[in-house]
């Protein structure tokens, strides 16, 4: 017989409950057929004020065991899902992670897909890629804009989330990372350990709508950007490329303005100085900008494997085999 492999699944949750518990039977279903996989769900409760509601034990048949990570705060998705893989590494020893999404989006029929992708590679994390989206037009205008900008900062592009699954080796990488703190997948990027993709469909929501606004999409995409050490040198470049045509526009302006008989009266003057300004104001921007970030890696951080604890307010473990570290 092939021996078994140790599966968990990492997945934040806020006030999701019934969702999260359609997710779970879900799940059951998917790994019924496939006894190879002893899966176990850790469920990290981002400072809920509802009561879970999750199936039992003799509601699910090929579910190891869940449990409840309790957080004494609400932390945000990514630190919550940092908190979780920290919890894993030192307390939950298994052959794989998967970290997804509670709420239906991450589909649970395509986690073999990713752990299948996963066993075949010699990567450590594959990602799901999304092939196919089902947000409305705006927010998908808003997501191609987004990918475009990121793009251009930080030179890579972006088409996956948190949808993905590792190897347990990469949680020692990944929790001493700052980086994990603040964006998850750009973590992996930035920790350099190999990763592939693989195509999959975006599901829809069990129940009701998503919780992130605008508001909360913007602040998560500009975090993740702001992780990439290329982010302040191409802010730099490009605050150099705006102050070199503003500057050539001043000497412009002033060969113009004596060599011929073009200008207008005042015009000079006005153009010359928002040029001069404009120069100004971008170089000295960038600068602070650069100075200001490389100083900000220099202070203390937060290292996940060092600080989840500080967060934690209790480990409920609601049916099942408990697994110790070997």
């Amino acid at each position: 017989m092939p021996q078994s492999e140790r599966v968990l699944l990492v997945i934040p949750v806020l006030d999701d409950w019934p969702s999260v518990d359609m997710l779970c039977q879900a799940l059951d279903a998917v790994f019924q057929p496939l006894p190879k996989y002893e899966v176990s769900i850790l469920l990290v409760d981002d400072g809920s004020t509802t009561e879970a509601t999750l199936p039992s034990a003799a509601d699910c048949r090929s579910l190891r065991s869940i449990q409840i990570l309790h957080l004494k705060r609400n932390v945000g998705h990514q630190r919550a899902i940092a908190i979780g893989l920290a919890f894993a590494q030192e307390h939950l020893p298994s052959t794989f992670v998967v970290v997804m999404d509670g709420d239906g989006e991450d589909r649970p029929e395509h986690v073999p897909e990713l752990l299948r992708a996963l066993s075949s590679s010699r990567a450590p994390v594959v990602f799901a890629e999304r092939r196919k989206r089902f947000e409305s037009l705006g927010f998908r205008a808003s997501y191609t804009a987004y990918r475009l900008l990121h793009k251009i900062l930080t030179g890579r592009s972006i088409r996956y989330g948190n949808f993905s699954a590792l190897r347990f080796e990469a949680l020692a990488r990944l929790t001493v990372m700052s980086e994990l703190w603040t964006h998850y997948a750009a973590a992996v990027v930035l920790s350099r350990l190999p990763f592939i993709t693989i195509q999959l469909d975006r599901g829809k929501r069990y129940i009701g709508s998503t919780k992130m606004n605008l508001y909360s999409l913007v602040l998560h995409g500009l975090a993740a950007m702001a992780l990439y050490p290329a982010v302040s040198v191409r802010v730099l470049v490009g605050s150099a490329f705006v102050g070199l045509l503003a500057l050539l526009v001043a000497i412009g302006v002033t060969v113009v303005r004596f060599t011929t008989d073009l200008a207008i009266a005042g015009w000079t003057t006005t153009m010359l100085g928002f040029a001069l300004t404009l120069f100004s104001m971008t170089t000295m921007l960038s600068l602070i900008f650069v100075f200001i970030t490389l100083a900000l890696r220099g202070l203390s951080v937060n290292l996940p494997i060092r600080d989840y604890t500080h967060f934690v307010r209790n480990h409920e473990f609601l049916y099942g085999i408990q697994v110790s570290r070997e």
